[in-house]
């Protein structure tokens, strides 16, 4: 079966990567995320499917196979089709913590929201999993699962573990399994192990680094994984975080690395479009600031084993906003 282990090293870099493991007062515990073997990277992900950028037609970063006629074409198909939105399969997705899970339950259902079927969403929340066997457990729960749907979709599981180990032993048991995975709070924990490895004294003077929580809805998904994230650096001192929510213009995204960068700090953002994740990294890389995109790996993880592109557009579909937005409706004379 296809693997699909999705690797976000891409979406915590910045121009000052060092080569290997962080310096300072936090003594650099987390290095770099890296890609494993047979593994496709977050970059090759978005190129391949959440840009317009792409070829039609191509599978796995191979080209599609020509065709000589129409009749093949039709035989054959696309190697990535685009199903009809009514005939969206609702498949389980798994998010896996050794925590509460809140940050990962959130950020999965707004990924459903990206597919419109946020009512519809088949989210599995195993919480408190804190041993290798417990692991082993949801992924062979999430495996059986998969055995009814196509064989190249055995499963989707998005994990966040304050255990290094622990997270490289669930990666490595979805390997075997043929289940996908998204590492959702990695990038996160290592823009955070870089941005504070050297804190000022409080009395030097210097400012302290910031966090900026960026993102185009309430950005309480992203606030609750830089919660989440934080309590895992607890001599980092950070006691608030400054949170941006409903940004939807290049200018604001603008404003906000500016004054990150003045701050000395670092950015977590989550966009449903891919156009506003990539100009922040954009900029955040000409600042040279550390970043974390932390919404897009899982959308076009979740695109590839649904078979099914996302809207990438803030919110989603949510059919009980309708009668709201009919409310801001009015009727304009033309004569």
């Amino acid at each position: 079966p296809t693997l699909l282990a999705v690797s976000v090293a891409a979406a915590a870099g910045s121009v000052r990567r060092p080569a290997g493991r962080g310096r300072g007062r936090l003594g650099g515990r987390r290095p770099a995320p890296s890609t494993s073997s047979g593994a496709a990277s977050f970059g090759r992900l978005v190129s391949a499917a959440a840009t317009t950028c792409c070829a039609v037609g191509s599978v796995g970063g191979q080209p599609a196979p020509e065709e000589d006629d129409d009749e093949d074409d039709d035989e054959n198909g696309l190697g990535f089709s685009v199903t009809p939105w009514a005939e969206l399969e609702a498949k389980p997705v798994f998010v896996v913590s050794d925590g509460p899970g809140h940050g990962a339950k959130l950020m999965v259902e707004s990924g459903w929201a990206q597919f419109g079927m946020l009512d519809t969403a088949d989210v599995r929340v195993r919480s408190q999993v804190r041993t290798a066997a417990e692991v082993e457990n949801v992924i062979a729960e999430c495996a059986q699962q998969g055995l009814q749907y196509d064989v190249s979709s055995r499963g989707l599981v998005v994990y966040t573990m304050a255990s290094r180990e622990l997270g490289k032993h669930l990666a490595a048991t979805c390997a075997m399994q043929g289940i996908a995975c998204v590492n959702a709070l990695e990038p996160l924990l290592y823009a955070i192990d870089v941005c504070f490895a050297y804190v000022p004294p409080p009395d030097s003077g210097a400012p302290q680094p910031r966090i900026f929580v960026v993102s185009c809805g309430s950005g309480n998904c992203t606030f609750q994984l830089v919660k989440e994230a934080l309590g895992q650096f607890p001599e980092c001192g950070v006691q608030d975080v400054i949170v941006c929510p409903k940004v939807r213009s290049l200018e604001e995204i603008k404003l906000i690395v500016e004054k990150a960068e003045s701050a000395r700090g670092m950015v977590a953002f989550t966009f449903a479009s891919p156009g506003m994740s990539r100009f922040m990294r954009q900029q955040c890389e000409l600042a040279g600031i550390r970043y974390a995109d932390l919404f897009q790996p899982v959308l076009v993880a979740m695109e590839l084993y649904l078979n099914h592109p996302f809207f990438g557009v803030p919110g989603g579909l949510d059919l009980k906003a309708l009668a709201e937005a009919e409310l801001r409706w009015e009727c304009r004379r033309v004569s």
